[in-house]
Parts: structure tokens; sequence; C-alpha cells
């Protein structure tokens, strides 16, 4: 014990006395176990934290799909007819529940407020293993057609309207002008699905809701005991070609998918963390060979200390101890300075993990971090000490004493710290090359067309209460009256509504079945299935959405006149090639439904609905008042300026026809857009960042490198200045061998980079995995990066004068 003492008393006199080195080596390091520290505490709060549920690995979700020709599928939810098919004839399940998505305002309570809810079978709790903190949650008895208002409220919702008050149990609360009682608060870290804080009965009959056609159920199981998620999915094909053959004309296309819930939550946010910690990885691994090639570029002072304790008798483990303790010591104050940054880092990193991906919940370090972390220190202090320690322990005493700089033990050194260089920065390119690739693709995405205005126009969302609009004469009033108020607004140029937003609404992004006339299925389970939205006049004019043919919707559009629909460009392409798609007939559902005919009066601009890169821009448009639907975005366009300006304003117009309701969700369209491309931003953000922290690391480790080598040399260049070399024939000598590292360095990382490349196609957008113009700009960085980081160094060299080095040597 008392030698591994004296050892760690030498490692820490010798950081002292090269400060230089040691604040070189603790900056690499403290870079990368932060980053790495910073990742894996979002890896750990999204994919490894485990759900808030009991068993959470036996939750699944339930989804009706349609198969389609190219071999993909389209995913949406269930009916209450298949509901009832799973709930009697399933057994692969434990308990089954439903959810329907709502929206509640609250009022009674100071400002009104918009409150995502969901109306859920009694069962949904039991389903997930969950209870409340207080009171109770919903039983059977008031989930049922006509039940009491009931409602289970959650934790935020409790804290910021109710101040915490227990007595609210058992108290009521108006939602939606309705008077409901509470039962139960959730617990704090709970909000199924994502951001709902009220739950109330679903109430649901099946025998009131026959139409197949209706999919706007959410279904939640568990998995019965001895089940797993195979078996699962066999069943459900089994009820599929059942439920086919009873009723062909629905189900000839259709089937039933498990998926696990946890894969539900995270989406495809595990693919993207995965790859950023993978990424922040090689920027630890940079790290090490850094301080690694530091630690040998000490050369002539370590190799006098190992000769000076070897001659008086140390062994060679014991060298290699002393070795390991100081790169041990370099670890721990790299990775405490790294801890503090991560700290610093988390707010930041949240608020940028995409919202359609588990949120993170909890921004702090945890155990599980702290023990990544101190597995990392370890790693990291042999990684880049190991190397070095069997170098200098296993040359005999008499060399390193004798010195002598063509020694075998000081060539050996040589190469091996030009290949850790050479390492670091073919690590560097790869990273370059992966930021290079995704940026571009991210500004090809970016620079879409979505096929409307995103300057200058407002959206601003409303959810009308059933209670007081429950008629549709009353919903298309409250609308003529919102749309008439703000169109006086100063600065208003256009003004119309829709029923879902083109890239905004997520679920909201309803697609319908249709049917066109004059084409009759050859299958009476094929049916047409495109986008849709209800829409009033003057909304392709506030979206800026071109009318190529026909007319668009006006006020004589309504309940009581002749049905009819606008359709987009690629709608008209693809259902009427070569004709002209004015005068021609659809109609809602299946050719032989009892729904009426549409004329078709119009053809619009085609848009982007659900993404960008998607090639999908087929869609229908209907008059709101033929259709109306309680909830529905306003969008207003302004002739000049920032839209958000209107905010207050249009709160006011919209309460001066109803005080009650809440607005919310305002937003511009540009902002829609951005959001959109929240996961493609967030992979490009954080694998450019890590490469720009893998290029500073190889920038810094050359460069200090390069400053302990002038350190070293300064008697041979004292010598070559004094018998006449020149400042450019010094300089040009410093940079030479950085230069050719740097070449190394290129050539190996564009040959790993360019061979794996087919791997990450599936994350770039019209962009090849070897673009030149990518190569060549990160071959430029490149070498810029380490000219500038030796040339400072080198440059020094060129200071030295002749005398001083000759009387310091």
């Amino acid at each position: 014990m008392e030698s591994i003492l004296q050892d760690i008393r030498y490692a820490i006199r010798t950081l002292i006395k090269n400060p230089l080195f040691t604040v070189i080596a603790v900056l690499c390091l403290a870079l990368s176990i932060g980053a790495n520290t910073a990742i894996f505490s979002v890896v750990n709060g999204v994919l490894l934290s485990p759900l808030p549920f009991e068993d959470p690995d036996e939750l699944v979700r339930i989804y009706t799909v349609r198969k389609k020709a190219d071999g993909s599928r389209d995913q949406f939810s269930l009916s209450p007819q298949t509901y009832v098919e799973l709930r009697d004839g399933g057994k692969s399940f434990e308990q089954l529940a439903l959810l329907r998505d709502r929206t509640l305002s609250l009022t009674g309570a100071g400002d009104p407020e918009r409150l995502e809810a969901v109306g859920a079978t009694a069962n949904l709790f039991q389903v997930l293993g969950i209870r409340p903190i207080r009171g109770r949650t919903i039983n059977d008895d008031e989930d049922r057609p006509g039940g009491p208002n009931v409602a289970v409220i959650g934790y935020s919702l409790w804290q910021r309207q109710f101040a915490g008050n227990e007595r609210i149990v058992g108290q009521t609360v108006t939602f939606d002008d309705i008077s409901y009682t509470v039962l139960g608060i959730m617990p704090q870290d709970f909000s199924y699905p994502s951001r709902t804080e009220v739950w109330v009965p679903l109430g649901l009959d099946p025998l009131l809701m026959p139409d197949r056609q209706l999919h706007n159920l959410s279904g939640i199981a568990r998995l019965a005991s001895g089940t797993d998620l195979a078996s699962g999915q066999t069943e459900m094909d089994v009820i599929t070609a059942r439920l086919a053959q009873t009723d062909p004309e629905t189900y000839e296309s259709l089937g039933l998918f498990l998926l696990p819930l946890r894969e539900r939550l995270i989406g495809d946010g595990d693919q993207a963390l995965v790859m950023l910690l993978v990424a922040v990885g090689f920027v630890l691994l940079i790290a090490c060979s850094a301080v690694a090639s530091l630690i040998l570029a000490r050369g002539s002072t370590t190799s006098l200390a190992v000769a000076v304790r070897a001659s008086l008798g140390a062994s060679r483990g014991r060298l290699i101890l002393q070795f390991l303790i100081e790169s041990l010591l370099l670890a721990l104050l790299g990775s405490a300075l790294g801890l503090f940054l991560a700290g610093l880092a988390m707010p930041l990193l949240a608020t940028l993990v995409p919202p359609d991906i588990r949120p993170l919940q909890d921004h702090s370090i945890d155990l599980r971090v702290l023990a990544f972390t101190g597995v990392m220190v370890l790693l990291t202090s042999l990684g880049f000490g190991l190397v070095p320690a069997l170098r200098f322990s296993g040359v005999s005493p008499q060399s390193l004493l004798r010195g002598g700089r063509g020694a075998t033990g000081h060539v050996r050194g040589q190469r091996l710290q030009s290949a850790l260089v050479v390492l670091e920065l073919a690590i560097a390119v790869v990273l370059l090359i992966a930021t290079g690739l995704l940026s571009r693709s991210f500004r090809n995405l970016i620079d879409i067309d979505p096929g409307f205005e995103t300057e200058r126009v407002l959206v601003v969302r409303l959810d009308p209460p059933a209670a007081r609009y429950a008629e549709t004469e009353q919903q298309t009033a409250f609308l003529a009256s919102a749309l008439e108020g703000l169109a006086s607004l100063p600065g208003v140029t256009a003004i119309g509504s829709t029923t879902t937003l083109p890239m905004g609404d997520g679920h909201r992004n309803r697609a319908a079945r249709f049917s066109v006339e004059g084409q009759i299925p050859e299958k009476p389970g094929d049916v047409n299935v495109e986008f849709y939205r209800m829409i009033s006049p003057g909304y392709f004019e506030a979206m800026g959405m071109p009318m190529i043919k026909g007319r668009s919707f006006s006020d004589r559009d309504q309940a009581e006149t002749q049905g009819v629909a606008i359709v987009s460009q690629a709608m008209a392409e693809r259902y009427w090639p070569g004709e002209e798609a004015i005068g021609k007939r659809l109609k809602r559902g299946t050719y032989t439904s009892d729904n009426s005919w549409l004329d078709v009066v119009g053809v619009v601009g085609n848009v982007k609905d659900s993404r960008l890169e998607s090639d999908n821009e087929r869609a229908w448009y209907l008059p709101y008042p033929q259709n109306p639907r309680p909830s529905l975005s306003l969008v207003i366009a302004v002739a000049a300026g920032d839209p958000t300006v209107l905010t207050a304003a249009v709160s006011r117009k919209i309460w001066e026809i109803d005080p009650s309701l809440p607005v919310h969700g305002v937003t511009t369209l540009r902002e829609i857009v951005h959001g959109s491309v929240e996961q493609n931003r967030f992979n490009t953000l954080l694998v450019g960042s890590f490469s720009l922290f893998g290029l500073l690391l190889a920038a810094v480790g050359l460069y200090g490198l390069m400053s302990i080598q002038v350190q070293q040399r300064r008697p041979e260049i004292s010598m070559r200045m004094a018998l006449g070399a020149r400042r450019i024939d010094i300089l040009s000598m410093m940079l030479k061998r950085s230069m050719t590292l740097t070449g190394l360095g290129l050539a190996a990382g564009l040959a790993v980079a360019l061979s794996a490349a087919e791997s990450i196609r599936h994350l770039l957008f019209k962009v090849e995995p070897t673009d030149p113009a990518t190569v060549l700009l990160i071959i430029f960085v490149l070498a810029l990066s380490t000219l500038i980081a030796s040339s400072i160094p080198a440059y020094r060299a060129t200071r030295i004068q002749p005398a001083e080095g000759l009387r310091n040597d």
C-alpha cells in the first residue's frame, strides 16, 4: 500500500512539473468524457430507463394495417367492431384497453386552458399497472354510455391549476362547460399517452357504432402469461382471416399488427441515439490516442525517469503500474471536468430530443450514468496509459540512459507516436465526412418546397367544446363569425380554416377511404385511401396554394347544396390520367356505400402532407359547411412582418365570440415545417458537434505534440540556426512531419469512410454517400485545421535564439 501511495505522489509531482502536457491531456479527456456522458445520459433516459408501467415488456399496441402493392403498409387505429372481435375472440391478451384522443377546455380556474385528454376504458390503468397517488381510477360502472361525468387528472395539472390541494379529489371541475368529479391524481412520472393530463371514461358501446370503416380507437393490451409477441401476432393473423371471410368488403385488404409499447414510444429514436453514441465513442478514441501520443512525446524526460527507477531495482510491473496510476489521475481529472460540462449540456440536449420519440423526463446524471463514466475512466486510463507503459518499461535501463537519437527504442517510439496521430486524424476524417453528408442531406431536405407559403402565416388551434357546439349549425356559425372578425385585423391579407394542417397535426393528418365513379374495384376490399381535410373559403389563399383549374370553395357551398370536392394536381393525375378532373365524381367510403357522390370542382397545387421527403402529394378537400368538425385550425396570412405579433389580437377577437374558449397551439407555418424535420436536425447537429469535437481534439493533440517536440529539439534547432539555417527552413522542417501525418490520416480516414459509406445511405436525402464535393471539402477543412494547429509551435521554433539554445543544451 505504501508503494502505491508513493507512486501516486510521484505521479502528482510529475503532472505538476509538466503543466502544458497536463492541461492539454485533461482538456482532451474532459471534452470527450463529457460528451460521452451527456449522450449516454440521453440514451439512458430514452432507451434504457424502464417505462413507468408494471412489466412494460408485456405491453403492446394494436394497429389496423393496410397492405399496399409496393410491400409497404398504412398503419391506423382500430374500429369498434374490430375491438369486439379482439375482446371476445383473442386469447393472447390478459387485458385489452381502448383510448380515444380528446381535447378538453378547463374553465373556472383562471384563464381558459386547453388540455390534452383521452377517453379510456375503465381497465386502462389496470392494463398499465399504474395506481393513483390520491383517490382512485375509473370503474366499470362509470365507463358506460350515459355514465357519470368523472375524471382522473395528471400530477402537473394538479400542481399547476390546483396548487397541489389534496381536497380536489371528490370535488368538481369544469371541462367543456360540464362538471366532472375528480376521482384521483396520477403519479408525477405518468403521462400516457404523452402529454395527457386528463383521463375520462370512454363510454363505448360498439353496438351503437356499427361502422367498421370508422377507425378512431387506440388499442393497448397486456400479453397473457406465456404468450410472446410472435404467437400474439399469429393469432392476429387468424382473426384477420376470419374477419375477411365474414366481411370481405371491409377486411379484404386489412390486417392487425402488434407493436411493443416501448418501440411505439421511442419510435425511430433508437437508431439515431445509437448512431450518436458510436460517434461520440469515436471522439473518446481520438482523445485516448491524443493523450497517448503526448505521453510518448515526452520521450527523453520519461525515458530518464524510467531508467533511474529501473536501475534502482524497480520491476517492469512496478513501472507499468506507475504509468497507469498517472493515466488514472489524468482520467479522473478529465472525468471530473467532463461531468461538470455534461451537467451543463444536459438541459440543452433534452430540448433537442425530437418530440416524436420518448421524451427525456429527467435531466440529472443518475447512478447508471455515473457508473458508465466510471467505466470510461478505467478504460480510457488503460487506453492511453498502457501503450506508453509497455513502450518505455520494455527497454533496458542501459539503452535508456544512453539516450541516442538513433536508438532502436527511440525509432519505435517515433513510429508508435506517429501511428497514434494518424489514428486520431483518420477517425476525425470519418466523423467529418459523416457530418458533411448529413449536413448536405439536411440542406436538401429543407430546400424542398412544401407547396404552401411558410412565411408570414400564423396558425391558431381551436377546439370548441361539444357541449356548446353540438349541432353542425353552431359549428358553422362559430367559424363564420371567427373568420369575419379576424379578417378585419390590420395587416391580414387572407384567412381560412382547416380540420388538419399539412405536416403539423401528427395523428390528425387523417387519410380517408373514397371511391371514384366509373372505377369499380376488382376485389371487395380494394379501396382508395388519401389524405383529406375540410376547409373554409380562403384557405388556399391564406396558405399560398395555387388554384390550377376550376374554382375554389365559396359561401354557396353549404350543407344543403350539392356536395363538392377539390383534388390536388397529383391526385388528379393519379385517378384521371390524361383526363379532365373537373366534373368527375367521387364519394367517401366504398363504391357500394350509400354516401352521396361529390362533384370535383377544382384542382389545386400539391403540398407535402406528412413529410418533406415524401413523394405522396395526393390529397382531396371538402367544404367545411358540408363536413363540419368541432376542432379546427385557423391560418392567417399577413402582408409583412412577424405574424405572431397578432397573437394577442387574435385571442381577443375569439374571446369576443366565446370568452371561455382556449386559444392554443399558436405558431407559424415556418415553425411547423421546421418541426417536421426535428429528427434530421437532431442527427445533423449532434453528429456535427462531435465531429468538431473530434477535429478539435486531433488538432489539440497535434498542437501539443508539436509543442513538446519543439522543446525537445531546441538544441538541434539552435545548432541549425547557428550553422546558417533560415527561419523558413526551420518552419518547413517542423511542418513537414505534421503534414506527412495529416496526409496519412486523410488517406486512412477516406478509405474507411468510403468503404462504410453505404451503411448511412438510409439517413441521407438526395446525396450520395461518396459525394465528391463533400469529400473535397473535408480534405480542405482537415488540412487547414492541422496546418494551423502545427504552425503555431512551428513558428515558435523559428524564434529560438541560437546562443540561448546552445547554452540550455
